[in-house]
């Protein structure tokens, strides 16, 4: 090689490890920094409570007899269509869909721990978790021939008409 092929080669592999240097050791106290700043955040508990929890003793999940609103569906959505308030945040904005609830029915038919699995906002999911307080006591889970703590499900549909 001749000596300003040389000396080419020297300054460019000199510039190479030079940047190579700055980089590492430059960029080394910031990369602890932009990870932190997008680190994903894990969160396993999406439902939202908003009725106080109460421990109960036991709670069956699959009764012989599951828990129901004294009448039936028939009486429920007579119930529903009496007493629904659409929350003018939502009848505003055209807000439109389902909230589905979880909630323990306790042996004496009382309504506990009423969860918010997936709501739509803008108070449809109060306006749900207020129609299920104010429903009276339940008709409760049956196992064995004897009332007992269960779980049930419900969804309440929001619909402009």
């Amino acid at each position: 090689m001749s000596p300003v092929g040389q000396k080419a080669f020297n300054f460019k592999a000199s510039l190479v490890l030079g940047l190579a240097f700055f980089f590492y050791f430059g960029c080394q106290s910031r990369i602890p920094v932009w990870h932190n700043a997008y680190k994903p955040i894990q969160n396993t508990k999406k439902e939202k409570v908003i009725y106080a929890n109460e421990e109960l003793d036991s709670v069956i999940s699959n009764p012989t007899s599951n828990p129901g609103f004294p009448g039936g569906m028939t009486a429920w959505m007579t119930y529903l269509q009496k007493n629904i308030t659409y929350p003018e945040t939502a009848r505003i904005r055209q807000i439109e869909g389902s909230v589905f609830l979880s909630f323990h029915v306790k042996y004496n038919g009382e309504i506990k721990n009423i969860v918010v699995n997936r709501g739509i906002g803008h108070g449809c999911d109060e306006e749900a978790v207020r129609l299920l307080l104010n429903s009276g006591l339940w008709n409760p889970g049956i196992f064995k021939d004897q009332a007992v703590n269960s779980t049930s499900n419900m969804r309440i549909v929001f619909k402009i008409e």
